[in-house]
């Protein structure tokens, strides 16, 4: 669960949503075709915050780019979850 901190189109990384998980944890999804949350809405597990899209300078087909920062530092998000599985 989190807050939605940001919730715009970026011309590098085009449709972006980044979440506020307290903790000085984020994350970050980038080139979404669509995004259906607005900055400041609280988010559960399982809400849709937009689809897979193609969009910014930097996307070349359509995915998924997801970021996770702690403390301002970019780590493994595949690591992050799998470590924070049974946590959160």
């Amino acid at each position: 669960k989190g807050t939605i901190r940001l919730a715009k189109s970026l011309s590098n990384y085009g449709n972006t949503v980044v979440i506020d998980h307290g903790t000085k944890i984020f994350s970050l999804y980038l080139h979404l075709n669509n995004i259906t949350i607005k900055d400041g809405d609280s988010i559960e597990k399982g809400d849709i915050i937009g689809t897979i899209g193609n969009t910014g300078d930097y996307s070349l087909d359509p995915h998924l780019h997801l970021s996770i920062k702690v403390s301002g530092v970019s780590v493994d998000p595949l690591q992050f979850i799998e470590t924070t599985r049974n946590i959160f």
